[in-house]
Formats: structure tokens, sequence, C-alpha cells
């Protein structure tokens, strides 16, 4: 995903001259988050949850180099709160919301 689809993605954003800046800035903001969300998680963490049990395995490079399991748990913490896409999502809905209503007279304009 972070190596073809993505990048995939960018691009074609970046050639859509049909958008609106502020919409393509908002898709834009979400595929960087994805991309640094696959590297965090895929690569550099690799967490492995332990269903049955409320354990937690780490198998990543960073996991190896940290011994302490506090130090570990809030690097998981960390990087989830670092990579959540949700303010890009949210400010994209925000957009598409305002040109929708946009001289409408609704009381929904935000």
């Amino acid at each position: 995903n972070s190596i073809i689809l993505h990048p995939l993605m960018i691009l074609i954003l970046h050639d859509a001259k049909s958008m609106s800046w502020e919409i393509r800035l908002g898709y834009f903001l979400i595929e960087i988050f994805l991309i640094l969300f696959d590297w965090i998680f895929n690569f550099a963490l690799r967490p492995y949850f332990l269903a049955p049990y409320s354990g937690l395995f780490c198998g990543g490079p960073i996991c190896r180099m940290i011994t302490s399991r506090a130090a570990i748990m809030l690097k998981i913490a960390l990087s989830t709160v670092i990579t959540a896409h949700v303010p890009c999502v949210w400010f994209l809905f925000m957009r598409i919301h305002r040109q929708v209503t946009a001289g409408t007279g609704s009381l929904l304009l935000l």
C-alpha cells in the first residue's frame, strides 16, 4: 500500500484540477498519514496482539532497541496518536459540507 497505492493516489490528486484546493489538501493529508501509519505499524513497531489474553508482543526494530515494556507501550500509544488521521478526515468533511450547503440558506452552515 505505502509503496504503490498511496503514492499513486497522491499523483492522481496532484493532477486533478477539477477539485478545489481545500478538498485536494484534505485527501492529500489523509494519504500522507496513511503512509506514515503503514510504515510505523508494519515496519518500525510491528505489534502483535495476543487475542484471548490482554497481552501485546512487539517485534519491530524499535521494540528490540527498547528494553522497558512501559516504554514500548508508550511508543505504541504515541505512534497511534501521531498517525491518527482523524483531524484530516474532519477537515475534509467540514470543507465538503461547506461547499455543498453554500448558498442554500440552511441552518446547518458551519
